[in-house]
């Protein structure tokens, strides 16, 4: 049995928020687990994944947790119980451990970038014609260059 279910006053409040399953198609998962089940996500900050099978399947609880977001039924159901509830306006209580601090808080310095000699790799267009100027290069020929000293004689 898991702790902080909805108790029977409080489901009694919200109970006609829902609306009548319809007659046709796969009967609707029980809503006061489904309540419980968003209820237990959001008090312990666990991924959907995690939800106790207890409290249905976690896809079905976020599906429903999404639509009644959108539409208002989650809001409804919030104000409902918080009517039972006195909260204290004066009290404002912060969780620090999820507060994240700046990089130079935990020790860590600025992120520097390294300068390489040549930005991008491969030969760079300009560099071939500085290093083998057009008027260096020896035009393409049928023939055959010979380069011995007997065969020009």
């Amino acid at each position: 049995m898991l702790r902080h279910r909805l108790t029977d006053e409080q489901w009694n409040l919200i109970s006609d928020v829902f609306p009548e399953p319809k007659r046709t198609g796969r009967p609707p998962r029980d809503r006061r687990q489904v309540v419980d089940g968003i209820f237990w996500i959001l008090r312990t900050g666990s991924p959907w994944r995690d939800l106790p099978d207890a409290l249905g399947p976690w896809a079905t609880v976020w599906d429903l947790f999404n639509t009644w977001n959108h539409d208002g039924t989650l809001q409804a159901i919030l104000d409902r119980l918080r009517g039972q509830v006195k909260i204290d306006e004066e009290l404002w209580c912060i969780d620090g451990t999820i507060i994240r601090a700046a990089k130079c808080a935990a020790g860590g310095g600025k992120k520097r970038f390294r300068r390489t000699a040549r930005p991008c790799p491969g030969p760079e267009p300009w560099r071939f014609n500085l290093q083998n100027p057009p008027v260096m290069r020896c035009p393409r020929s049928s023939a055959t260059l010979s380069f011995d000293r007997r065969a020009n004689s």
